[in-house]
Parts: C-alpha cells; structure tokens; sequence
C-alpha cells in the first residue's frame, strides 16, 4: 500500500514539475488559447449539448415511444446530457479562464445546435439567424484573442 502511495506522489510531483516549467512567472507559453486541450474538452462538451437537445427534443416532442425504445432514447438524452457535463468540467479546469471555456462550448452549441436543427428536425434558418451566428463567432474569437493577453489570477509582470 505504502508502494502505491509513494507511487501516485511521485507522479504528482512529475506533473505539478512539468506544469510549473510550462508556465514560469504565471504564464502560458503554449500560444493563442495556452494550453489548446480544453478547447477541445469545450468544443465536444458543446457537441454534446447541442446533440442532447436535438435527441431530447425527438424524445419528448410527441413521438411516440414505448417500451424498450423510449427507453433506449430516454437514456441517450441522459447519456448526452451527463458527458457534456463532464467533459465542460474538464475544460473548466485544462482552462487559464473559466469565461474562455464557456465561450468555446456556447460557440459550438450554438453552430451545431442550427445544424443539427436543420438535419434532423427540418428547421430552417433565415440568413438573417445565419448572419448573427457568425457575428457571435466573430465575437467570441475576438475576446478569445483577447483573452490570450490577460494575465493569470491578478499576477503582474
């Protein structure tokens, strides 16, 4: 037991070294989204938002399921809604800021949610909806350009 403890501090102290050397006096050097593995933790956390609305919205909007099948849809709209959660966490805390992460899913949720509408639910967008979306992904590409130059929890240079 003592073996496996030793072990697992070991390795935490392998990590929290290779973090403080990635990010000497409080900030990230790995580029425009520092670390980019929570973008991509937010972007399939996003996915699976906007899938799990689309599957909840077949499942509740008057289908009719019965049996094993309601079920089986029920439990994919859980399933969706459960690894979005965990998979935003994820990006929360891979994340220099909590408003980044949220941004990369919304953007993302929103995108996929007005396609995944338009194949699966037969809604159609005006291009004026088309228009605000990439407005809103401009938006949120300029702040999260922005965002790459703030500095960590208050620490100045």
């Amino acid at each position: 037991m003592t073996q496996v403890m030793n072990r697992k501090s070991a390795k935490s102290e392998d990590v929290t070294s290779k973090i403080d050397s990635k990010n000497e006096g409080g900030k990230s050097n790995a580029g425009f989204f520092g670390s980019k593995t929570f973008a991509i933790f937010a972007m399939a956390a996003g996915f699976c938002g906007a899938s799990a609305a689309i599957v909840g919205k077949l499942t509740f909007s008057g289908w009719n399921h019965s049996g094993p099948i309601a079920y089986l849809w029920l439990s994919l709209f859980i399933g969706l809604n459960v690894l979005m959660w965990m998979l935003y966490v994820k990006s929360l805390a891979l994340s220099r800021s909590t408003t980044v992460a949220m941004l990369c899913s919304m953007g993302t949720n929103l995108t996929i949610t007005g396609i995944l509408s338009w194949a699966f639910l037969n809604e159609m967008h005006s291009w004026l909806w088309w228009i605000g979306n990439l407005v809103t992904q401009i938006g949120i590409a300029i702040i999260l350009l922005d965002s790459s130059n703030v500095v960590e929890h208050g620490k100045k240079d």
